[in-house]
């Protein structure tokens, strides 16, 4: 605006006291002060004109009323200053501890974390796995976890006695020592300040010396197992105290005790061996080796002109241990009825038992159930041989399911366990997996074993897209527990391992193995037929009443199984074949749409 239109004598009109916008007043007149020009062009001034109106508008406020309709349309004026919009504050108790330790939040590890309880005292949680402790934590770094020194931060008790005791004598002296932050106490101060409440026995043991070689180290803690002090009676060892393992599944009356002498300076031991679904053979080798510390060797023929084809005899080396436990022993004397020997590959042999069959893993077989007979008089075994019960106990497939439904898919002891209750281990599992795989003529699974330079191995598995590495001490252990983690890249919705067991196990392969024996004996039988027939020089339209029977056989056990699930049908009630669909579908909706069901009117 050009302001030369003004007369300089004559003062420019005042601003309007009211915005023309909203109507509220711009300005409040002050009737009692007085302000100098020198207030009024001054930025305090402004700001006092706005707490006038904050103050101005407070005012109007208290004189207002709230206006409540209650549901009888009665209406209720309450002042604006009696109403409360929020509760009054509720206090809590909260517990502070006075004469704590100033270092109680110091120096705490990698991922701890220290918080004030509700009783007063701190706890530390641990962030990755929500474990809490009332003790301060610290790091061993490159101490050992046997002999260390323990830090005085550890233990809160022994820490506040020595903090008082300090406050104590800064009241008697006049000085205060505090407590340093990496303050420790030797073993001995610590057993001193725990006798009061734990009681204490010292015993002497022989210490095994590190330079000794890892062999050496091993059997010196085996003996420690092997010790002959089993007489004390198991309630009078403290829980605390190192004990044997007990044995696991299954119970002692589903398992055979083989008698294993000592060698080579060890002593002799006993060990428990499960040979429920194992084969006859498998069962000779493992009580043999054991036993006896020889080995197996079988001996095959063929004779053409018996309905048996295949005889298989076995033999053993013989050692000091075989005539000891077999040629001086009467029993078996009696069994064999005399001994047979033989001189091969300039090894002295006893003969042990023999069988035949009409292949040779039938011999074989056969030859080692009247072997293992020999021995083990309580065994049962199958048409297959494979041993199913111990002295007319036999084990449940449902029970075994039931208990390895409570065992993890990654434990680490699943293979021992697997082994004690007859049941296929991980790897022999992982096998029938891959064979039975969508991708197992594409892809071939492939193992390896890598040694690293601290003395532990790396197991790898690899199957298409599918790897995986473990790291063990043990190449045996390594093998089993990679197994079980390829197993559950295989099946991500099986958690235990009797799900697995379930698809795999025993019981299963022992079903598709007798339909395929099944299948494979009927097939035998045609061939041999026609064999038969090419060489009477007969036609082969002639019926194989053979293989009719066995299919009626097998008709008469699938009827069986599933009677009760079939639908009884009379021998007239036949319809006649459809031979044109499309016909036969417009004449049914033809004759649907002249008398529709509700299903049609529904959908009508």
């Amino acid at each position: 605006m050009d302001m030369s239109q003004f007369d300089k004598d004559i003062p420019p009109p005042p601003p309007p006291e009211i915005c023309p916008f909203s109507n509220e007043p711009l300005y409040i007149k002050e009737q009692n002060k007085t302000s100098s020009v020198e207030s009024q062009d001054s930025d305090d001034s402004l700001v006092d004109i706005a707490m006038d109106k904050k103050d101005l508008l407070k005012e109007k406020n208290k004189n207002t009323e709230i206006t409540i309709k209650h549901p009888n349309n009665e209406t209720f004026f309450i002042p604006n200053n009696e109403v409360k919009p929020y509760a009054p504050p509720i206090k809590i108790p909260k517990n502070f501890i006075t004469n704590c330790v100033s270092t109680r939040t110091k120096n705490l590890p990698e991922g701890w974390k220290a918080i004030a309880h509700d009783s007063g005292h701190f706890v530390y949680l641990h962030l990755g796995t929500r474990v809490v402790t009332y003790s301060k934590p610290f790091e061993l770094k490159d101490g050992s976890a046997r002999h260390h020194d323990t830090p005085l931060a550890s233990i809160p008790c022994l820490e506040q006695k020595k903090h008082l005791e300090k406050i104590k004598l800064k009241q008697e002296s006049g000085k205060l020592t505090d407590i340093s932050e990496y303050e420790v106490i030797s073993p001995e101060e610590l057993k001193n300040y725990s006798t009061s409440l734990f009681e204490y026995e010292t015993k002497y043991i022989t210490k095994i010396d590190k330079n000794m070689p890892k062999s050496e180290r091993k059997r010196k803690f085996a003996d420690y197992f092997n010790a002959e002090d089993d007489e004390i009676e198991e309630e009078e060892i403290p829980d605390h105290f190192p004990c044997k393992p007990k044995s696991g599944f299954p119970s002692n009356g589903h398992l055979i005790n083989i008698e294993c002498p000592g060698t080579y300076g060890k002593k002799a031991r006993t060990v428990q061996f499960n040979p429920v679904g194992k084969s006859s053979t498998n069962i000779l080798h493992e009580y043999v080796q054991r036993s006896m510390k020889t080995k197996v060797l079988y001996s095959e023929d063929q004779f053409d002109f018996d309905a048996y084809v295949f005889h298989c005899s076995c033999y053993l080396i013989i050692n000091e241990i075989v005539k000891r436990n077999i040629i001086n022993n009467e029993r078996i004397i009696e069994k064999l009825g005399k001994i047979e020997t033989r001189v091969y590959r300039d090894e002295e042999q006893i003969f042990i038992g023999k069988g035949k069959g009409k292949s040779k893993r039938e011999a074989k077989l056969a030859a080692g159930v009247n072997s293992v007979k020999l021995f083990l008089e309580d065994l049962t075994f199958d048409d297959n041989g494979t041993c199913k019960a111990i002295g007319g106990k036999s084990i449940e497939e449902s029970d075994i399911i039931q208990f390895f439904k409570s065992i993890d898919l990654e434990h680490a002891k699943l293979a021992d366990l697997c082994e004690k209750s007859g049941q296929l281990t991980p790897n022999a599992i992982l096998q029938i997996a891959i064979r039975n795989h969508p991708n197992a003529g594409t892809f071939k699974l492939q193992s390896d074993c890598q040694t690293t330079s601290h003395g532990r191995h790396i197991f790898s598995l690899s199957f298409g897209n599918l790897a995986v590495d473990y790291e063990c001490k043990n190449k045996k252990e390594g093998k089993q527990v990679a197994a079980q983690k390829f197993i559950k890249l295989l099946h991500p919705e099986c958690t235990t391992w009797g799900e697995i067991i379930e698809i795999y196990g025993t019981k299963s392969q022992s079903n598709k193995e007798a339909k395929l024996s099944a299948q494979k004996n009927v097939i035998k039988m045609a061939s041999e037929f026609m064999e038969e027939s090419k060489a009477k020089m007969k036609h082969s339209y002639e019926p194989n009443l053979r293989v009719l029977n066995a299919l009626k056989e097998h008709h008469k056990k699938f009827y069986c199984e599933f009677s009760q699930d079939c639908i009884e049908q009379h021998i007239n009630d036949i319809k006649r074949p459809i031979l044109y669909p499309d016909i036969a579908a417009k004449a049914s909706r033809k004759k649907e749409m002249e008398d529709p069901t509700s299903l049609w009117k529904n959908a009508l």
